[in-house]
């Protein structure tokens, strides 16, 4: 074979190599665009339904979560809450931001640290988790979006630092959904 024939068919096998190459890039890129949409879902401001709860203890009037990232790889949120009159807080709120990797990151109030909790995505609808307080209160949950994306579900296991155990369905709807 001559040495222009040999280059030539080098050249051919580069190419679609790298046309091969480009191909795959291209779908990888859409199927992380695709699965980031997915988790896109869960942004946005959410109010728990308390009439449609199941809840072993008051929880505090109010109380909404706002999703500001979820992604594959990060968490953050908010959880917002009306404390009654008589408290020193008219208002508060916890924040978050950690990686889903199922390691703990701390939980704040201010500057605070309350907890630490950790999460993981058992698939783009559903996060798994578990808190324990500064307190020593200890939470285990799994957190479900509804198929129409419109609500989701928190179920959780309760241990109290003094042993007492629990468990909770806490739905959450989303807050334009309320009005």
């Amino acid at each position: 074979m001559a040495f222009d024939q040999v280059n030539i068919r080098a050249r051919r096998v580069l190419v679609l190599t790298c046309a091969a190459i480009a191909v795959l890039a291209s779908a990888a890129c859409t199927a992380t665009r695709a699965e980031r949409a997915s988790y896109s879902a869960w942004l946005g401001s959410w109010r728990l339904a308390p009439e449609q709860s199941q809840l072993a203890n008051a929880t505090p009037p109010g109380l909404t979560l706002t999703v500001l990232v979820a992604t594959p790889d990060e968490l953050q949120f908010e959880l917002h809450w009306n404390s009654p009159p008589q408290s020193e807080n008219a208002a508060a709120h916890e924040t978050y931001s950690g990686r889903t990797d199922g390691q703990p990151y701390p939980v704040r109030i201010g500057e605070q640290i309350i907890a630490e909790a950790s999460y993981r995505w058992a698939t783009p609808q559903a996060l798994e988790g578990s808190a324990v307080s500064v307190s020593g209160m200890r939470e285990e949950y799994r957190i479900e979006l509804a198929p129409d994306r419109r609500s989701f579900v928190q179920n959780r296991r309760v241990q109290t630092k003094l042993g007492r155990t629990f468990e909770e369905r806490m739905v959450f709807v989303r807050a334009d959904a309320l009005r």
